[in-house]
């Protein structure tokens, strides 16, 4: 009688377990291989470059590289900055930074050019940080220009703003949700990805979901309908999918449902979302034949995080295991396992 009981719950876990993705392909990632040198990749990936970013000691630290290790570029600002980007052929960097003048403290936006180490203030305003938020800047596909976030706080108001990489053309977008954070724009520019309000369909609850815009911020339809956190969605080079990680932590306290993270990609088109791992992860980007995405990623919240590759159906899931003293000495200083 115990035994029969025993399986019933673990039937009953299992349930819930495959019914949190409403509408995901499953796919078997149980395999992983190794690979411990740049030359066992193939020619294609050798080159895709991606990034970290840290602060310490009250200054940040931004670290580029490719998975060949030709390219490893160092950015350190004895001053701290936040929400940092990297261009797409690792020449340039963008990040938030605070700048007190008038009695105030503002958040401008800052374009690094690392070929001549020249800084330049890009956009902002004389506001306070109390009255006007910026957030989450990211390049677009072709690096030409500058995609972030706007929060008017007693406007209450949220835009989408987008400037060219040299400071020029300032363009403000009033999008058709009530939140419009960290815009991903796809690789031709015609649509957005952003955090927007949205019912979590697994607890029933009101929190934020993946929204996808027109270039102009009119909303075209939900990405997601679960999940509390969704971090690192990236387009694919052919704008057909993006890959996204999400967290859930299964309601209040996550009592009635267990937390989960999940790595996950979704075909625009047709909204059908692949669950490619249970585990906790950090999309870094795509290959150029949109075939393999890079990404760290952790099975469990007590590993160190590892570099990964994983085709996009769930397959030949590789660990890049000669970056594992890297990355285990670049997160000494900020994260306990």
């Amino acid at each position: 009688m115990k035994k029969s009981y025993i399986s019933i719950l673990i039937i009953v876990f299992l349930l819930i377990i495959l019914t949190s993705c409403k509408g995901c392909v499953f796919v078997d990632s149980d395999y992983v291989s190794e690979i411990d040198d740049p030359t066992q990749l193939s020619t294609d990936l050798q080159y895709i470059n991606f990034f970290l970013y840290k602060n310490i000691d009250g200054g940040s630290i931004v670290s580029i590289q490719s998975l060949d290790l030709m390219t490893v570029q160092t950015y350190s600002d004895f001053d701290f900055f936040s929400h940092v980007d990297v261009s797409p052929d690792g020449s340039a960097i963008i990040f938030l930074q605070s700048v007190e003048r008038h009695d105030i403290t503002s958040v401008w936006l800052y374009y690094v050019d690392l070929n001549n180490n020249r800084k330049y203030k890009i956009a902002g305003w004389d506001e306070d940080r109390l009255e006007v938020s910026l957030r989450s800047p990211g390049f677009s596909f072709d690096g030409n220009k500058i995609y972030f976030s706007i929060t008017w706080y007693e406007k209450r108001k949220n835009n989408i703003g987008i400037v060219d990489n040299n400071g020029k053309n300032l363009r403000i977008i009033n999008p058709e949700t009530n939140i419009s954070l960290g815009p991903e724009p796809s690789p031709d520019g015609s649509v957005i990805i952003v955090t927007c309000e949205g019912k979590n369909t697994r607890t029933g609850l009101p929190g934020f979901q993946l929204c996808l815009l027109d270039r102009d911020g009119k909303f075209i339809k939900y990405l997601t309908d679960q999940g509390n956190v969704h971090g690192t969605p990236s387009f694919s080079p052919n704008g057909k999918m993006i890959a996204y990680s999400e967290h859930d932590t299964g309601g209040i306290l996550g009592i009635l449902k267990p937390p989960i993270d999940s790595f996950c990609i979704l075909d625009v088109g047709t909204g059908e979302r692949t669950l490619l791992l249970n585990w906790d992860v950090a999309v870094e980007g795509f290959s150029d034949e949109s075939s393999t995405i890079l990404f760290q990623g952790r099975p469990d919240k007590n590993s160190p995080w590892e570099l990964y590759l994983i085709n996009v159906d769930g397959t030949n899931l590789r660990h890049l295991t000669y970056f594992d003293e890297f990355l285990e000495d670049w997160y000494a200083d900020i994260e306990d396992y």
